[in-house]
């Protein structure tokens, strides 16, 4: 008996394709944006080339015709669209508030990224290149950001994308992070500090109660914008916790202190000093702790 290649006591037969000895059907991968590559988990097998599919498999963003998906998740993207114009300020910042819409208010914040931080004031600088920086108390941290379904991300070397609720006002000049009894309030800075009570020099106040346990108020004003730190020292001029740093912009600030050190150990009683100290001015007062 012949076999389909004409020889005698030969094994060759016709494959499913009509082909002598052939391979059968060949596995065929969809090519949807049209690059030429195919995508590995989306298969036909066929006789002969389908429409839109290919012979290759390494189509690493089978959705996107240049095989380049911006952060942002846009295809051939410039990174921009996932950063809403009106949270990039120019010559302003975003200052958490509170209720009253206080920019520093009494008491703290609850840092939203990492929920055992307590901040006494919060700033969010953000650009329109994806960076920005986080400042809580004399911490401030680098970071890069996006806004995606309506959830606010963040992402630094430190830390792991961490994402929030995220909604802002129609006014544009107010949003929130979080859900509640969590969320927090950011308010354009220059928005949330009233005009015709500006201060016109650099001030600190006496803290309130004095004597105190087991927490007292400073309240300081900042007439200029400009780098400010308010830190409480000992007797002997040793730092025991700075209360507040960074770019201030003119204003009334109020901060609590809680008789902690910055490893979070209670202090003795006693007689500490706090100082404001700006590039152009130092000011210093006592206060007493009571235990």
């Amino acid at each position: 008996i012949q076999d389909c290649n004409d020889e005698w006591g030969g094994t060759a037969v016709v494959d499913e394709c009509g082909v002598c000895a052939g391979d059968g059907q060949s596995t065929w991968y969809a090519d949807t944006d049209g690059d030429g590559l195919g995508d590995s988990t989306e298969t036909m097998d066929a006789c002969e080339q389908p429409t839109d599919y290919v012979a290759d498999n390494n189509d690493l963003e089978p959705n996107c015709a240049t095989n380049d998906t911006d952060e942002c998740g846009v295809c051939a993207g410039n990174g921009l669209s996932c950063r809403p114009v009106e949270l990039v300020l120019d010559g302003d910042s975003w200052s958490a508030v509170d209720a009253n819409e206080v920019s520093a208010p009494v008491g703290g914040f609850q840092n939203p990224f990492n929920i055992t931080e307590a901040c006494n004031t919060i700033t969010l600088d953000l650009s329109n290149d994806g960076n920005g920086i986080f400042t809580c108390n004399s911490s401030v941290e680098s970071f890069t950001w996006k806004v995606l379904d309506s959830e606010f991300c963040v992402s630094s070397d430190t830390q792991a994308e961490t994402c929030l609720a995220y909604a802002m006002e129609s006014s544009e000049e107010k949003f929130t992070l979080g859900t509640a009894p969590l969320s927090i309030d950011f308010m354009q800075t220059l928005l949330s500090i009233d005009l015709a009570e500006l201060p016109t020099d650099f001030s600190i106040y006496q803290n309130y109660p004095n004597p105190f346990n087991p927490s007292t108020t400073i309240e300081f004003d900042v007439a200029a914008p400009t780098n400010i730190s308010l830190v409480v020292y000992d007797l002997t001029g040793k730092e025991v916790y700075a209360l507040a740093s960074g770019y201030h912009v003119p204003g009334r600030y109020s901060v609590v202190w809680n008789a902690n050190d910055s490893n979070g150990e209670q202090v003795s009683s006693g007689m500490y000093i706090y100082q404001l100290r700006t590039s152009d001015a130092v000011l210093t007062k006592k206060l007493v702790l009571l235990r």
